[in-house]
């Protein structure tokens, strides 16, 4: 017997979770089913500090199934392996066939994994968001003083920042030559560098991993490309992630070059019924129109209510023609934040740019109490001088100024904009109305304007 639904979404992640809400939102009258692998979510931007900050509970970073279903949303748990595109239908691993009028694919991403770091020891694990995975994970990481993470990128320190907090004794491998540079020029991720360096961590930078020691059929050691061997009871592996698309390209879907299902700027893929989004989807730079990773959970749940909003016809104003990467964490108590682009980025696409960089205190008068620093980075096009990126590391107040500069991004916000900035500042809360890093960072760039007419 089949089940019929107006509305499937294949996938329980950020993007599946934020479309099956959206969903029943907008369409109420519409029946919407929730197809996912797992009875449990995990909440993914949260899985790096289950094992310190939430005492290795993983019941603490669910995410609930009760929003989905008092606003009607069916769930069923089970996988689905086949998409029949004729006959608008699903068809899952423990045998039910589901119809569908509109189909969403989140089906989220996977590990890379190069061959040099393919292993069949135990205790080497891999980026894998499944709650039974995670909790073997976890009890590794209790279990372990020795651990080397592959990848400084943002998982990967901030499953090292978690670590520290248990008293590991952790050293990071990247082959780039510092932590964090696809997301941060080299100023602001050194800064992240030394704060890891005082905790202990050891840096191996301009390094990769060839290879493995082995004992009793577990790691005891990793071998990098410089000669040196690393003692490790436990090896994480978080160099990055690729799309999940195998099950559209076996309904025939387009996919592009990169792996990703591709999409229009309303989320549809080369079948007008079916969307995609999230990870699997095909990601587009905002300024280039170039393939992007950007793979994050909050470009997940944007690309969910873009998808949703149009299911039953175009309704956007505007439609959505790009990513804006916009990055936030947190390292041994600093905020780390970026929006848009960064120098390597720019210079890879060939945009001109200017840069300027303002540095403050986040309360004032500085000695009221214990202030943290700020140092904001911003990048303007050196043609009509359009905000293009910023990047700022301090205390927490620098997230939602990078939020809100990311859609100043978006709407093609200029430095004469920007110079002439409204906030609000309160001793205890910001940078002094005198000191305040935006206008200011305007200012020293229309000096040299001015300077130069």
């Amino acid at each position: 017997m089949i089940m019929k639904y107006d509305i499937v979404v294949i996938g329980g992640g950020a993007g599946g979770f934020t479309a099956c809400l959206e969903a029943k939102r907008l369409y109420p009258d519409k029946s919407v089913l929730m197809i996912r692998r797992d009875e449990h979510t995990l909440i993914p931007c949260a899985i790096p500090y289950i094992a310190g900050a939430l005492g290795g509970d993983l019941n603490k970073n669910i995410l609930p199934d009760s929003p989905l279903k008092d606003s009607g949303v069916e769930i069923l748990i089970d996988e689905v392996v086949k998409i029949d595109r004729e006959s608008k239908t699903v068809e899952t691993k423990n045998g039910k066939v589901i119809g569908y009028d509109k189909l969403i694919l989140a089906l989220g991403s996977t590990s890379i994994i190069p061959k040099p770091l393919q292993t069949d020891l135990e205790n080497v694990f891999i980026m894998n968001k499944s709650y039974n995975y995670v909790k073997k994970l976890i009890e590794a990481i209790k279990e372990s003083d020795k651990i080397v993470v592959v990848g400084g990128g943002v998982a990967g320190v901030e499953f090292t920042d978690d670590m520290i907090r248990l008293g590991k004794n952790i050293s990071i491998v990247e082959i780039l030559p510092n932590i964090l540079l696809l997301n941060f020029d080299e100023e602001i991720a050194s800064i992240a560098a030394d704060k890891l360096k005082e905790a202990g961590v050891k840096l191996y930078t301009n390094t990769s991993v060839t290879g493995y020691i082995g004992e009793g059929g577990r790691v005891k050691g990793v071998k990098l490309s410089n000669g040196t061997v690393l003692d490790a009871d436990m090896v994480l592996i978080t160099i990055g992630v690729k799309p999940n698309s195998g099950l559209a390209a076996e309904a025939g879907l387009k996919i592009a070059e990169n792996g990703a299902i591709e999409v229009d700027e309303y989320m549809r893929t080369s079948d007008p019924n079916i969307y995609a989004i999230g990870d699997c989807a095909l990601k587009r730079d905002i300024f280039t129109g170039s393939p992007a990773p950007y793979l994050l959970a909050s470009v997940a749940a944007y690309e969910a209510r873009i998808a949703v909003e149009n299911l039953y016809g175009v309704k956007s104003v505007k439609p959505f023609k790009g990513i804006i990467p916009v990055l936030l964490t947190t390292i041994r108590g600093l905020c780390f934040g970026a929006a848009g682009l960064i120098e390597s980025t720019a210079k890879r696409y060939g945009i001109e740019y200017v840069k300027e960089t303002h540095e403050t205190v986040d309360i004032h008068p500085g000695t009221l109490t214990t202030p943290n620093k700020i140092t904001m980075k911003m990048l303007f096009s050196s043609k009509n001088y359009r905000l293009l990126g910023v990047q700022a590391v301090g205390g927490k107040s620098i997230s939602e100024l990078i939020n809100l500069l990311a859609f100043a991004i978006s709407r093609g916000v200029n430095i004469y904009d920007l110079h002439m900035l409204p906030y609000g500042t309160q001793p205890y809360l910001t940078a002094s109305p005198i000191a305040y890093p935006v206008p200011n960072i305007a200012s020293k760039i229309l000096k040299r304007i001015f300077s130069s007419n």
